[in-house]
């Protein structure tokens, strides 16, 4: 009589593997989520540092007076003379919520020189508006960070 040897696994085998596979992805799905959501705080909260610091670097670049105008979920940095004229746009509307899911806010000191929008830069590179510092405000579910541009230009 022959025996043959049978080499696999059997569908009984495969089931329970499949289903461990399940468990654990079942249990680490939350924490991969929380995790992807924090990396784009922290990625949304550095794509804002650049956006001012452009605005700044366009102040001094052109001579003019470089703005960041901020709505709830984008980001618009533009230069224009300093005492009035025409606009123009550097970046154009930098959409935080579809890049990065998350919602911005702007608090500024009281006595600003500025609508409530927006943040100014002359062109030597200092905030227009000097007498209290500027703090925005990045959120999603994960939490919050803040930029912060102090009384003479620093951003941090």
């Amino acid at each position: 009589m022959s025996l043959r040897h049978r080499s696999g696994f059997t569908l009984f085998e495969l089931l329970i593997v499949i289903t461990l596979i399940g468990v654990v992805l079942a249990l680490a799905y939350p924490k991969i989520g929380r995790t992807a959501k924090v990396a784009s705080l922290r990625t949304a909260r550095s794509s804002m540092i650049t956006a001012l610091n452009v605005t700044k670097s366009s102040a001094v670049t052109s001579g003019k007076c470089a703005y960041t105008k901020l709505t709830s979920s984008a980001v618009t940095v533009f230069t224009t003379p300093c005492q009035g004229g025409t606009q123009r746009q550097i970046v154009s509307n930098r959409n935080f919520q579809n890049d990065y899911g998350v919602t911005l806010t702007l608090t500024k000191g009281a006595g600003s020189a500025l609508s409530a929008d927006s943040i100014g830069f002359d062109p030597r590179g200092v905030p227009l508006n000097t007498t209290q510092s500027s703090v925005f405000t990045i959120t999603n579910s994960a939490g919050s960070r803040t930029v912060s541009i102090g009384n003479y230009g620093m951003i941090q």
